[in-house]
């Protein structure tokens, strides 16, 4: 049974560790599992804020945050997440883990007033045990977004020297908008093209567009590809992480929609980024806008996506990006066949154990491009790879399962 001790209001509420929340948290990324402190913003840094191992709360990494000497406001330490994509009007739970090395305090603040009711919240106590500090009710308000947007400063500044360690970050949907809602940060370009990315193409490959070449509201994203090289769409592409720095939820099955047009027929396809990477067919485009739908199922490891413009040479324009799960697959109750894929990195021949007989392998190369396609015709399949290029591959089955490998 959890044990709640009240702090210095009654909203918030400080629980035992064996707490279970089944909600959609927007922020996957604070459980520092990535083992590094990219996307954290470190306003100010103390006398150091870091990764580490020392002290964590489940799973192997958790951030160190350390005051300096001369530390006595609550923002000299100071350690912020990257602006969360919130849903206006939800209603939201925000957590974390916490210990320091004595008896310490802290606060959070706000990266903007319109954010939540209040910028500036109540102070909370650490000690050198885990706690979990979770606010549901700030001055009796429920923590209802006011705005779309989120950034929480983590505010520890109070005591000099003193070293706290934090882990298992939150920011939990309570009305459900979580489930289903589009995880392109910026798929309408009314603000700008801020999240998206140039990956590959030339100098002029990505703007904005306006006027006539939007297709709802006051902007659209336009994409310039100089060049044609067909089956090499990826030599324009262009590229946006998901929503809050997630990835997909691997028993979920996703639909992309977004609207196209070019200036003469043209050529696109989507890709997501990650270890195992999905590939649209590609889709022919003309002078009249079209609304274009892309159903796949997620493996888990995807976290953004990509828009490949390659293929034929010309301008294009795209608007209202969005990504949404439409249900759940099942595949995590289904008996999907186990496959060992060996040796790894391979040289010459590569071993894939656990096929089902009469089905198809195919080998893609990082970018997407089909190389191999080979007939399972036993349990054990034997695959001369001699002739690849060095580099790294995906092998993908007909149960769509995705497996890397490394030619050397």
């Amino acid at each position: 049974m959890s044990m709640i001790r009240n702090l210095l209001l009654s909203a918030i509420a400080v629980f035992a560790m064996t707490s279970v929340f089944a909600q959609t948290n927007v922020f996957p990324a604070g459980d520092f599992e990535a083992g590094n402190l990219d996307v954290w913003g470190l306003k100010n840094p103390g006398a150091g804020i870091e990764i580490t191992q020392e002290s964590v709360n489940g799973g192997s990494y958790a951030a160190k945050l350390t005051a300096s000497a001369t530390s006595s406001n609550a923002w000299d330490l100071q350690l912020a997440t990257p602006i969360l994509t919130l849903v206006k009007g939800d209603l939201y739970r925000i957590s974390f883990d916490i210990r320091s090395e004595g008896d310490a305090k802290g606060r959070i603040s706000l990266g903007g007033a319109d954010q939540f009711q209040n910028q500036y919240w109540p102070d909370f106590t650490t000690n050198n045990q885990w706690q979990t500090i979770t606010y549901t009710q700030i001055y009796g308000a429920d923590l209802e977004a006011l705005g779309t947007t989120l950034e929480l400063n983590f505010d520890l500044g109070y005591l000099p020297d003193m070293v706290y360690y934090l882990d298992n970050v939150k920011v939990e949907d309570m009305s459900g908008s979580g489930a289903g809602a589009n995880i392109i940060p910026n798929g309408t370009f009314d603000s700008g093209i801020d999240g998206w990315a140039k990956w590959n193409g030339g100098d002029n490959a990505l703007s904005l567009a306006g006027g006539a070449n939007v297709y709802e509201g006051d902007s659209a994203m336009m994409v310039v590809n100089e060049t044609g090289t067909p089956d090499q769409q990826w030599n324009t592409q262009i590229h946006t992480d998901f929503a809050n720095g997630m990835s997909m939820d691997s028993t979920a099955s996703y639909q992309l929609t977004f609207y196209i047009r070019s200036e003469a027929e043209g050529s696109a396809r989507c890709s997501t980024s990650g270890d195992a990477a999905h590939y649209q067919s590609d889709v022919t485009t003309t002078t009249d806008w079209q609304k274009v739908t892309w159903n796949f199922v997620a493996n888990g490891s995807e976290t953004g996506l990509n828009f490949d413009l390659g293929a034929v040479a010309g301008t294009y324009y795209i608007d209202n990006v969005e990504l949404k799960a439409v249900g759940t697959t099942g595949i995590a109750d289904q008996k999907a066949p186990v496959i060992s894929v060996y040796p790894n990195p391979a040289s010459n021949v590569l071993y894939v154990k656990g096929l089902k007989t009469s089905s198809t392998l195919k080998i893609m190369s990082i970018t997407g491009q089909v190389v191999r396609s080979v007939h399972v015709d036993g349990p054990v399949l034997k695959v001369d790879v001699s002739s690849l290029r060095n580099g790294l591959y995906v092998l993908t089955t007909d149960q769509h399962q995705q497996f890397k490998f490394t030619k050397n």
